[in-house]
């Protein structure tokens, strides 16, 4: 789970998929609505801004965002 600022609001989410062929992430709240979509290069400057907080991880979400971090690098 993140939360993250969304329009001046901070919502709590998660990623819910990665999209390789468009580059986007999806993140959705607790009741599955879309919330954000970020292009996957969007993310690290997210984080350095801190308008994205990662505030629980589980494998899922170590799993997905380690993949877009490795996908970063790689390009």
């Amino acid at each position: 789970w993140v939360e993250m600022e969304v329009e001046g609001v901070w919502q709590k989410c998660k990623l819910a998929a990665v999209i390789n062929s468009s580059g986007k992430l999806i993140f959705t709240n607790r009741e599955g609505r879309k919330v954000f979509e970020p292009k996957r290069d969007e993310l690290p400057a997210l984080i350095l801004k801190k308008r994205l907080l990662v505030i629980e991880t589980g494998s899922q979400f170590e799993s997905s965002l380690q993949k877009v971090i490795q996908s970063l690098r790689n390009d």
